[in-house]
């Protein structure tokens, strides 16, 4: 029987770092949430093959200095903006809708590194 891959939480805020480095000729964007039990993930080479517990990777410890603030304001109903990752523009602000967090091509904060 096939193991079926755990569905991958809904996350309540998330980061977008863009690689330093082009990887192929392009430039790769990591994701890094923050999910609903108020944990850190990202999908970077470095998070994913880490095996310390709980798993760190420098995008999580960059991100980990905003998470009470940022916990503080969805706390609030406080507006969240999404951002176009390609372009760096604002696509929508979100009031606490959850459901405009993370796409492929969106998140909340874009960083380059």
């Amino acid at each position: 029987m096939a193991r079926l891959a755990k569905p991958k939480p809904k996350p309540l805020y998330t980061w977008a770092y863009k690689s330093s480095q082009a990887r192929g000729g392009t430039i790769i964007s990591y994701i890094t949430q923050l999910n609903p039990d108020h944990t850190l993930s990202c999908d970077c080479p470095g998070w994913i093959f880490n095996r310390e517990s709980p798993k760190k990777c420098k995008h999580t410890r960059l991100a980990i200095e905003e998470v009470p603030g940022i916990l503080a304001k969805i706390a609030r109903g406080e507006t969240l903006r999404l951002v176009d990752i390609s372009t760096g523009n604002i696509v929508q602000q979100s009031s606490n809708d959850t459901t405009l967090v993370s796409s492929k091509n969106s998140a909340n904060r874009v960083i380059d590194l």
